[in-house]
């Protein structure tokens, strides 16, 4: 006898599946390993379909037909390890479909923000040009850049392979790109800013902090460190404030 009186697709909610169990049974106890394997994964399965919110409609039907098929054959058949594979498959499919077309939707979409940024950032430098003479700060403007590029840098080698949970939440911080480059800019000026004021100390190879405020060169490559350091390096700031004020 199965675990389930029937599997059923819930009418009170798109894309999911509805577990009606028998009486007297307690998953917990009940389930052998396999099953409560396909159960958890079905779940997930199904929460990152839903997730899926610019895939066309028929195409999302689609994987939660195939999903609803291999559940009912997996605990209503009494077969899991048929349905096990079969989930296997469909997983595959996703992630090779899905997987392809998200990841470089948002690398394009990150890339033309990024250049977005730019353009700003240097648009503020020769607005400020016709005012004053900028030359004092355009080692923050230099940095900056080098942050926005060292991000979409960062993107594509953190994500270099995407797994089917990505697909879900592409970045586990779960930022927007809007809020993200913002976000890392600003970070990679207070880290100017501190090395500036000898809080933080930074040297790679030969460089040291009076080269990176003479040679541009090294002003873009700092930017782009900052940028491929992402939210460690907000981390790092936010760590030596707090000793800032412990200290004090």
């Amino acid at each position: 006898m199965g675990i389930f009186k029937y599997i059923v697709k819930n009418p009170e909610e798109k894309y999911d599946i509805k577990f009606e169990i028998e009486p007297g049974v307690d998953l917990d106890n009940d389930m052998t390993d396999i099953q409560k394997s396909l159960f958890s994964d079905i779940e997930n399965t199904n929460n990152i379909i839903k997730s899926l919110s610019h895939t066309n409609e028929e195409i999302k039907e689609k994987y939660f037909n195939k999903l609803y098929s291999l559940a009912s054959a997996g605990f209503i058949s009494d077969n899991p390890a048929l349905a096990q594979e079969a989930l296997k498959s469909l997983k595959d499919e996703m992630l090779l479909i899905e997987g392809y077309r998200i990841k470089n939707k948002y690398m394009l979409n990150l890339g033309m923000s990024v250049i977005i940024s730019v353009i700003l950032c240097w648009v503020i430098f020769g607005i400020l040009g016709s005012l004053f003479d900028p030359s004092e700060i355009l080692i923050y403007f230099v940095v900056w850049t080098g942050a926005m590029f060292g991000t979409w840098i960062s993107f594509g080698a953190r994500k270099f392979v995407i797994q089917l949970e990505d697909l879900s939440v592409l970045e586990e911080d779960k930022m927007s790109i809007y809020i993200r480059l913002p976000y890392i800019g600003i970070c990679a000026l207070t880290f100017l800013l501190f090395l500036n004021s000898g809080i933080f100390n930074f040297q790679i190879g030969g460089i040291s902090l009076n080269d990176i405020k003479t040679n541009i060169e090294f002003q873009l490559v700092l930017g782009i460190v900052a940028g491929l350091l992402e939210s460690k390096l907000g981390v790092k700031i936010f760590e030596k404030a707090q000793n800032m004020t412990v200290n004090t």
